[in-house]
């Protein structure tokens, strides 16, 4: 009877996938410390309290560039029950949107070293445009209207697998395509949200008793654009430190370190640019900050 059901639940959720083929949602380079803002099945799924919050200021130097702000929040509920919360905050020019989900995951046991999460997340986006700071020849263009403390609401669904030694994630955090406006008259003045697919993995591969890699790989698939690859080799000491390099198929590059400073709270910094020169030139890059919580082990 237990088996059926988890062929029932395992089907929905394949389904759900099917109908899925993704605005473009903010990614940042800690994106394996970052999962469930992605993927609702991995709330929960580390056994323990945690929070993360991560700032992402992109290309620094200039004016109006993104700025992406996350917080979340992941714990287990019981035997296989999970919950999490996510908050998202970007800015970009004159527009800016705050994302709030919250996540329930599943887990369904295979064998000993491995576990297969479900995970549903509900919630929405509150979008708003300034366009009073857009220089335009006609400031009275009906079709350039600001737009104040719009709610969308939206779903999302996720599968993760975990073992011992890897992990693979596939999620698509909104099912629901949406707009930024609106068509008037047979002129174009939307922006459609195409729904995302992500599918990610990590390995982790022991050198030593005190070092260990950990490659990963982040596939982004969005209907009508070219798919993107973030490819991760960070090497581990000890447990305690991480250092890393990442590429991106976009033509960016990037570099990662991330320290336990005190049990329970590790602290992350990554860098990134472009390979154009271009780019390269007119920038100074892009900076990440990340910090991690085990509220467990804070409270012991």
């Amino acid at each position: 009877m237990k088996s059926k059901l988890n062929v029932r639940i395992l089907t929905l959720f394949i389904l759900g996938f099917a109908y899925s083929y993704a605005q473009q949602q903010p990614y940042n380079l800690f994106y394996r410390y970052t999962l469930n803002s992605l993927n609702p099945a991995v709330a929960g799924a580390h056994k323990a309290w945690e929070v993360a919050t991560d700032f992402r200021f992109q290309w620094q130097g200039v004016e109006d560039a993104p700025r992406y702000q996350t917080f979340l929040l992941s714990a287990p509920v019981g035997k296989r029950i999970g919950l999490g919360l996510s908050a998202i905050n970007d800015k970009v020019f004159v527009e800016q949107q705050t994302t709030m989900y919250v996540d329930v995951s599943y887990a369904l046991p295979i064998s000993v070293d491995a576990t297969l999460f479900l995970g549903i997340k509900a919630g929405g986006r509150i979008y708003s445009l300034d366009a009073s700071r857009i220089d335009v020849p006609q400031p009275s263009d009906p079709y350039l209207q600001s737009i104040s403390g719009e709610f969308r609401p939206n779903v999302g669904v996720g599968m993760y697998l975990t073992h011992k030694d890897f992990y693979i994630s596939l999620s698509a955090p909104r099912l629901l395509d949406s707009k930024k406006s609106d068509l008037v008259e047979g002129r174009a003045t939307t922006v459609a949200d195409r729904i995302h697919v992500y599918l990610s993995g990590g390995y982790d591969v022991d050198i030593s008793s005190d070092l260990t890699l950990r490659p990963s790989i982040m596939l982004r698939n969005v209907e009508g654009a070219d798919l993107l690859l973030d490819v991760t080799a960070a090497l581990r000491y000890m447990g305690n430190f991480e250092a890393g390099l990442v590429y991106r198929s976009s033509n960016s590059f990037g570099a990662l370190i991330l320290a336990q400073v005190f049990d329970g709270i590790r602290l992350g910094y990554g860098y990134e640019n472009a390979l154009q020169r271009n780019l390269l030139v007119a920038t100074r890059g892009s900076h990440e900050f990340l910090l991690l919580l085990e509220v467990d082990k804070l409270l012991r």
